[in-house]
């Protein structure tokens, strides 16, 4: 069971752009939000390291780790997933995933409207969230951009990984469950 008073490392990586947390008890303790200058794959063991250190906490004082599962970039989903699994392998954490469009729905300004995020998956192909009043959630993947209200910009509010925590967003998996959603004919033109 899901205990807010844990430490939980919270990580989407699921486009160019890194966001992490360490979050105890509703407060970030420390964070990381940006585009690494190395690739992922190289730099996310030491972005982890480093808000660890500011948060003043070891790996083994991680209790719950939320992972943002996508949609997105199957690459980078694919290194932040195997990198939690290594880092976590031997330890009793307990993993949660959520939509990253989840995420960058809690990002945006909140009002009594519905509010939507997209993450472009190639040419013509979008997936759009949608979140009604600050509760309900669904995507649907689209495949020509005039029918969807399109938002270029990927911004972050590392708060919103609070909003997911305290309103329940996520479900608990096991280590091997863990899966990534991606779009499965990549457009390489």
């Amino acid at each position: 069971m899901f205990d807010p008073s844990f430490s939980t490392l919270a990580l989407d990586c699921s486009l160019k752009n890194v966001t992490l947390a360490v979050i105890q008890n509703q407060n970030v303790l420390a964070s990381y939000n940006g585009i690494p200058n190395e690739p992922q794959s190289t730099s996310l063991i030491n972005i982890i390291d480093d808000i660890l250190k500011q948060a003043n906490l070891v790996i083994n004082d991680i209790h719950h780790v939320l992972f943002c599962n996508g949609p997105g970039s199957f690459t980078s989903l694919r290194v932040g997933l195997a990198t939690l699994k290594g880092l976590f392998w031997d330890h009793n954490a307990q993993f949660y995933q959520t939509s990253s469009l989840l995420l960058r729905c809690y990002s945006k300004e909140q009002s009594n409207d519905d509010v939507q995020a997209t993450i472009q998956l190639g040419r013509q192909k979008y997936v759009v969230g949608r979140l009604i009043n600050g509760d309900q959630f669904e995507e649907k993947l689209c495949l020509n951009q005039q029918t969807i209200e399109f938002d270029s910009k990927d911004v972050i509010n590392i708060e919103a990984f609070l909003k997911i925590i305290k309103y329940k967003h996520f479900k608990r998996v096991e280590k091997d469950d863990l899966h990534i959603e991606y779009f499965l004919e990549p457009d390489f033109g």
